[in-house]
């Protein structure tokens, strides 16, 4: 199968990408998986010959069962593919209105609705986290890992979702987006990552504080609350702040493409609630969207990262197909049709890295592997770009 070719052109390429979709990386709640192991086509297993030692495992201080550390690549990402699989999906039945489109909308709202009434009843940490579900959705109790790039996906696709749901999804969907705004509010926005606390607040990462400034927007849209909307301009205004040509967040070398898609899902759709910095969010957008594919993108529209090719190319599509409106003349622009269109085997889809010059073991051991978070991309590139 890694030598299939998917066609020749975007309609049945986007026919096969979405049975990869359903035949490899879907779990039996109803749940995205991220990656899996592209030599077996399978989940990651404990002894597959990739996975590293449990001391050189990137997860080896992560807040999860240690059954999940040397697996959870399996799921690392599963948050960011499942919301943009949904996202892809609602652009999708926008267009088509067809029935199979919207059976699969409803399936993947209620496995993001199970998570959250799974976490809710199971998890110390409470209604409104959102865990990385390492042992599926549904054995969540034991797991205190999440990150904003998996909260970002799940909750403006939720939010999205509104637009097509039933009364009865719209008022769930809008329980669980409030609930992660309270969540975040009530921890003042200091969350856990792989053993170790993020600061919302005093801008340890970019994407942080421009994610938490949308849920505490979509959470002022649905009940109206004043604090929401005030903590929202707060930590906007806290990124909007870092101008110039200066590094995406303390301690990293380079501003990188997924980061440049996160700001984009993060900024628009809060141009609508603070028109007044909207000019300010625009030119941060153009500063990532220069910045970063100087320092990664390739010639194909790949990145690189550490000697490791992310296979970015969908991904970078996705957000040109969001930005390109709000990008000063000048800016490089992208045909999407023809990078969609390059993108029509598998190995398109795999994170490969190269033994001999890589630099870090870290988070890659568990490459070369095959990623839904780039073929949900693609899909989402393809149906909101038609």
């Amino acid at each position: 199968m890694l030598n299939e070719h998917f066609g020749e052109d975007l309609d049945t390429i986007e026919k096969s990408l979405v049975r990869i979709m359903e035949e490899l990386f879907l779990d039996e709640d109803g749940f995205y998986r991220s990656e899996i192991n592209a030599r077996t086509l399978r989940p990651y297993q404990p002894e597959d010959s990739e996975i590293l030692p449990p001391h050189l495992q990137w997860a080896r201080r992560g807040l999860m069962p240690e059954e999940a550390k040397c697996i959870h690549m399996n799921y690392e990402d599963a948050g960011m593919t499942t919301g943009n699989y949904l996202q892809a999906l609602i652009a999708k039945y926008r267009k088509t209105a067809d029935a199979e489109t919207r059976k699969l909308l409803g399936r993947t709202f209620e496995a993001i609705s199970t998570l959250h009434h799974m976490t809710a009843e199971s998890n110390e940490y409470g209604e409104g986290f959102l865990p990385k579900p390492y042992l599926g959705i549904r054995n969540v109790s034991r797991v205190f890992e999440m990150s904003a790039d998996q909260w970002i996906k799940v909750g403006r696709s939720l939010d999205l979702y509104r637009e097509v749901a039933s009364p009865g999804e719209k008022a769930r969907a809008e329980e669980i987006l409030v609930s992660m705004a309270r969540w975040l509010d009530d921890r003042d926005f200091v969350t856990p990552y792989m053993g170790g606390p993020v600061w919302g607040r005093i801008m340890q990462h970019e994407h942080y504080p421009a994610i938490f400034a949308y849920f505490m927007s979509v959470g002022h849209s649905i009940n109206g609350d004043p604090h929401f909307l005030d903590e929202a301009r707060s930590l906007l205004c806290r990124v909007l702040a870092k101008e110039g040509d200066i590094p995406a967040w303390e301690g990293d070398a380079e501003p990188d493409v997924n980061v440049q898609n996160l700001m984009t899902e993060s900024l628009i759709p809060l141009m609508e609630s603070f028109p007044d910095l909207k000019t300010s969010m625009v030119r941060r957008l153009n500063w990532w969207w220069e910045n970063a594919n100087a320092c990664q993108l390739q010639e194909d529209f790949s990145s690189m990262h550490h000697s490791v090719n992310l296979n970015t190319a969908s991904l970078t599509a996705c957000t040109y197909v969001q930005l390109r409106e709000f990008l000063d003349p000048g800016r490089q622009e992208i045909d999407v049709n023809e990078v969609l269109l390059s993108q029509n085997k598998m190995e398109s889809f795999m994170v490969m890295k190269n033994p001999e010059s890589c630099t870090v073991t870290g988070w890659i051991e568990a490459k070369n592997s095959l990623t839904a978070q780039m073929i949900s991309a693609w899909l989402r590139a393809y149906w909101e770009s038609r």
